[in-house]
């Protein structure tokens, strides 16, 4: 018998159980697990032979494999060896199916489990969105072969992924039973592949092979096929950071999808927007490629346009609210801030939010936005150089005064820790690449902050670290933004939100004065941002005014 279908044993048998098989301790659990189970017992003994803790020429007998095999799931130890060596398909089976489905539920269980250690998943905390289920429905049921779901990180794009796994395909009564879905989180792609070189549908992603596909097996004999296969890969730009072998990767993933275009076998992406543009370079080259996909934006070079994940809407966040026992609504939250009512509408700063809102009923834009730069920025590892890339980069771009976007090659010499850095950034969303032709014959490729709020947050950190938060701050950023009237409005309101967030009582008294008794002469001091920033002083001082009243009392 060939080892490898030993090791192949180990592996699926630890990753039913979750750990590794080390002592003496875990094969009495394991024993015990087995019997439970299976009706059949194995020895602690026999355990810890076969998982080599006790060193001894063993052989498994036909008994202990048939016993393993019917605690994985399987019929019997022919039906397992089918779903190892793909060769033995050619046999014919009615049940090649159902155990190709099994082979496929180990590895999804196991990108299961890292995806929800990721994104902290809890079934008892969130809410299925109606947009995901939407939309699967109508591509499973569509004649196109793939699509995606594209989006900057902090959207939920994992999270969907995960609720399709467990809503339509792990439930007893779910709507796609008969189907097979494979899960492949991209961040541990090379981890999966590792561990299960035999699965064909890992390896043709490294190196195509047409004729040695699944899909094309069931091409060949349909009378075994009993449903559809649906491969999903969340975060499939995880599994390359570097350029050049992520367009390879992109190629070959094409190449898999175009070879399998049959309306049964379909592949689910998730992606972040900046990195779409290797899918886009493909349909170029072979603009055939565009059918197969099912509504997706490849043309735009507005990044916004390709971004197919809404944000929140108020009844989601409502019924978040009421599922996670919070007493508010989105109407009372905007009457008490409506900055905040605005950036929960992004899945992850509203996961923040309901985090700080248990903690204290003092709600603030502000500490979120800090839990957030200080969650993706300032967290280990690399901590320091990747405040320094983003201080760099804000430098660079002169703080932002008329752009947020950089040359790459002009930002620095990447040191390895740096390129470790710079490549959390670029996961996390904080930042973005692009290509912009240059030339007849080149491309420049440049960074740029991601999220508009994000950067405003960051500009603001860093002017604020520079200099006091005082009434000469206020005037600076509004001088230097002068020619930008946009980002000047937005820094100087989110000045005074952050006064009101430290308690500079005397700070925003001044400008509130200031601005009071202003002669309305000038344009600026008719514009609505004058307006804005008025009111928002005005509510500020209001504010701070009725906390300081209820501590007086409280005291």
């Amino acid at each position: 018998m060939n080892k490898d279908i030993y090791k192949l044993l180990i592996k699926d048998i630890q990753t039913k159980i979750g750990k590794e098989i080390r002592y003496g301790k875990d094969c009495k659990k394991l024993s015990e697990q087995i019997e439970k189970e299976t009706g059949r017992q194995i020895s602690d003994s026999t355990l810890k032979r076969f998982f080599g803790i006790i060193n001894s020429p063993f052989k498994p007998s036909k008994y202990t494999l048939e016993t393993f095999v019917s605690f994985l799931g399987f019929d019997d130890w022919y039906y397992y060896i089918n779903t190892y060596d793909h060769s033995k398909h050619k046999s014919g089976n009615s049940s090649s199916w159902n155990y190709l489905k099994k082979r496929m539920m180990m590895v999804t269980e196991h990108s299961l489990l890292s995806l929800k250690q990721k994104t902290s998943y809890d079934t008892e905390e969130i809410i299925t969105r109606p947009f995901v289920c939407d939309r699967l429905e109508a591509f499973m049921e569509s004649p196109k072969s793939a699509a995606m779901f594209v989006a900057p990180d902090g959207y939920g794009k994992s999270t969907a992924a995960i609720q399709i796994v467990e809503n339509y395909f792990h439930k007893e009564d779910s709507p796609f039973n008969d189907d097979i879905v494979f899960l492949i989180d991209g961040g541990i792609f090379f981890n999966l592949y590792s561990k299960n070189p035999n699965i064909e549908l890992l390896s043709q992603l490294l190196e195509f092979k047409i004729n040695s596909s699944l899909g094309h097996y069931f091409q060949q004999n349909p009378e075994e096929r009993k449903g559809r296969i649906l491969m999903i890969i969340d975060n499939v730009d995880e599994i390359f950071y570097d350029k050049e072998r992520y367009h390879k990767f992109v190629e070959n993933l094409m190449r898999l999808i175009m070879g399998n275009d049959n309306g049964w076998y379909k592949t689910l992406l998730t992606c972040r927007p900046e990195n779409l543009d290797a899918f886009s370079y493909q349909i170029k080259k072979n603009p055939y490629l565009k059918e197969i996909w099912y509504d997706i934006n490849f043309e735009s070079n507005n990044l916004n346009d390709n971004i197919n994940i809404p944000l929140f809407s108020e009844n989601e966040i409502n019924e978040l609210f009421k599922k996670q026992r919070l007493e508010y609504n989105c109407s009372d939250l905007k009457k008490k801030n409506e900055y905040v009512s605005d950036i929960i509408r992004y899945p992850h700063l509203l996961k923040l939010f309901v985090n700080q809102f248990r903690q204290s009923h003092e709600i603030s834009e502000i500490a979120i936005l800090h839990n957030y730069i200080n969650e993706r920025v300032y967290s280990s590892p690399y901590s320091e150089e990747k405040v320094t890339l983003v201080d760099t980069m804000l430098d660079l771009c002169n703080l932002g005064k008329e752009t947020n976007a950089i040359k790459k090659d002009s930002l620095f010499t990447l040191s390895k820790s740096s390129k470790l850095a710079y490549n959390d950034l670029l996961s996390y969303g904080i930042i973005y690449e692009y290509t912009v032709p240059n030339g007849l014959l080149g491309n420049s490729t440049f960074v740029k902050f991601n999220h508009s709020l994000i950067f405003e947050y960051l500009l603001m950190v860093k002017w604020s670290r520079d200099r006091p938060m005082d009434v000469n701050l206020f005037y600076a950023l509004k001088e230097y933004y002068n020619h930008n009237i946009y980002l000047q409005c937005t820094l100087l309101t989110l000045f005074v939100r952050m006064l009101k967030h430290e308690k500079k009582t005397e700070v925003l008294e001044q400008l509130h004065t200031l601005f009071k008794s202003s002669p309305a002469t000038s344009a600026w001091e008719k514009s609505p941002c004058f307006k804005n920033i008025l009111s928002a002083l005005a509510d500020a001082v209001q504010d701070i005014s009725e906390d300081e009243k209820m501590d007086s009392i409280k005291n």
